[in-house]
Formats: structure tokens, sequence, C-alpha cells
């Protein structure tokens, strides 16, 4: 959504924020349909407007499914504007209380999820991303030619790391 107001007028953004307001009233509903007719041992749910749908639907069915929230990034910051934060604040911990394991990928959200939402097993989980000190570019000194990966001097090498937990 942030997006989406950074490159359109004020007026359009408005209206583009009343649709998307509706639509996540649509989703709740759509949600409450979804958890009445079906029973789930846990939910899994990972983005931060559509785990509030989840979670408060699941809190309104009195289904007893176990949900898992992983957050990527709560809209509760510094650079945040103050009524923004106030009300994200407000409602994820109010909703913290519906939600039973919370997984944060950065320090700043674990340490605000211990302070904020003490009913939630909280669990910090090294994030995305990579150790840019520790994968860093090679030297001019080391050669990536010869030997098995025999690489022409005129390309450019790029190699991705993952690590599987």
């Amino acid at each position: 959504m942030e997006q989406a107001s950074a490159v359109c007028n004020s007026s359009s953004c408005s209206l583009f924020q009343k649709f998307y307001f509706l639509f996540n009233i649509i989703s709740l509903f759509s949600a409450l349909r979804f958890l009445n007719k079906n029973s789930f041992d846990f939910i899994y749910t990972h983005t931060p407007i559509a785990s509030a749908i989840i979670r408060f639907a699941n809190a309104i069915t009195g289904r007893k499914s176990r949900i898992i929230y992983e957050i990527h990034g709560l809209h509760i910051h510094t650079k945040g504007g103050k009524l923004s934060n106030f009300l994200f604040k407000r409602i994820e911990c109010y909703l913290s209380r519906f939600t039973d394991k919370i997984i944060t990928i950065n320090k700043d959200d674990y340490a605000f999820a211990k302070l904020n939402f003490p009913k939630a097993k909280n669990y910090y989980s090294p994030g995305i991303g990579i150790d840019c000190g520790y994968y860093s570019p090679v030297s001019s000194d080391r050669q990536l030619t010869g030997g098995k990966h025999d690489i022409d001097k005129t390309r450019i090498a790029a190699c991705h790391h993952l690590r599987f937990y």
C-alpha cells in the first residue's frame, strides 16, 4: 500500500484506500465462511494485514486452530507515523491473544514481541538476507580461473549462497 500511495495523487490514493479497506472487510467475511466450513489443527500466516484478518476470524468463529504468525517486519517502527504506529500496535497487541506462536526474523521485532505479546510464544530466527561481511567480493589477487570452475577473465561471476535449517 505504501508504494501505491507514493505514486498517486491524494484524491486517487483516498479512493484506493477506501477500496482497500472494503477489500479487507470482504476478506474477513470470506475468512469467516472458510473457517466455518473447515477445521484446521494450525494456521500459518506471515503478512500483517492478512494475519490480522485470519487471527480475528479464527477468534470470532471460536475455532481452536493454533495460529503461527511469522513477522517479516511489523508496521510499527520509528519512521512510521504516530497514528499508524498507535493503531498497528494496539491491533497487534490485541490479536496476539489469539496467536500461539510468533516467529520474528529481526531483533527489533523480536524485542517488541517479547515485551508486548506475552501470551504468545516468541521465537527469533535469523532473517532473510546474507552477511555481507562474510560474503564479500573476491579480491583482485584471487582468480576464478582454472580448475573445476574455469571462468573467462572477461566475465563477471555471481554466486548465490543458501542455508537451510
